[in-house]
């Protein structure tokens, strides 16, 4: 119920927290709008394109058993010559599927992801059993415009607020789907730290990153976390209801 509770507060604390375009004003609990610029590139696992983080679920195809594997580094939040260092410590990516594949009984997992099945014993279930397995990738991409719920407060490097000009670097990938990555230039932004960080919220401990185009003025409530309220809630209510129906018989003696 703690959890469940939890949750639901900090709805309630974000409702009122309308997503905005990151400003050198920027202070304190913030919903803040800007472009994704890497300080070092993640590569998603099975679409191979550079990315501040990622989220591969894995699991039985029509079942929920499987494994999840989350990815992340800081990365910039830029917004024209505003930068905000934003930490990846229990950062949430609820970013949309960049990336699905199914891997068939007998197949080979994709280049890379060999590991997974040493690493999870509910993988190795499925895959002694015949199961094909469902892998859904969510990453989060350079440039890709979000809004970061969190905490901003001025770095601890002296400097200014404009970020110093971006460098722009060419990788070359192969991705995890066999097939040759074109080469891709790749924005990066250059040492010099920002003024502004983004962190998670002391009170709430929220971190969290959506895309623009689907953030709302409330965040997503996590289900694991608030799968519980509800249970509790009805509980409750179901006790209540089984009080007021006892108290009928008597509760007609005076009527």
């Amino acid at each position: 119920v703690r959890s469940g509770v939890r949750a639901l507060r900090q709805a309630t604390v974000w409702r009122e927290v309308a997503p905005q375009a990151l400003t050198p004003e920027a202070v304190g609990r913030v919903a803040a709008q800007g472009r994704v610029a890497l300080e070092g590139p993640v590569f998603a696992p099975l679409s191979g394109r550079p990315c501040a983080g990622f989220v591969l679920e894995v699991a039985g195809q029509g079942l929920r058993v499987g494994h999840t594997v989350r990815q992340t580094r800081p990365f910039r939040l830029v917004n024209g010559d505003v930068a905000a260092r934003v930490v990846d410590d229990r950062v949430q990516l609820r970013t949309g599927i960049t990336a699905e594949r199914v891997v068939q009984p007998g197949e080979a997992m994709p280049a890379g992801l060999q590991w997974l099945e040493d690493a999870s014993a509910e993988l190795r279930w499925l895959r002694d059993r015949d199961r094909p397995l469902h892998l859904v990738e969510r990453a989060l991409l350079v440039d890709q415009d979000v809004v970061v719920r969190g905490h901003v407060r001025p770095s601890n490097v002296a400097g200014t607020i404009a970020p110093a000009p971006e460098r722009v670097a060419t990788l070359a990938r192969t991705g995890t789907d066999d097939a040759a990555w074109d080469a891709t230039t790749v924005r990066a932004v250059a040492t010099r730290e920002p003024a502004l960080w983004l962190e998670p919220s002391p009170d709430e401990g929220t971190l969290e990153v959506v895309p623009a185009s689907s953030a709302v003025t409330a965040p997503v409530l996590d289900v694991h976390q608030a799968v519980r309220l509800p249970l509790g809630i009805t509980v409750l209510l179901l006790s209540w209801v089984g009080f007021a129906r006892g108290l009928a018989p008597f509760m007609e003696g005076w009527s």
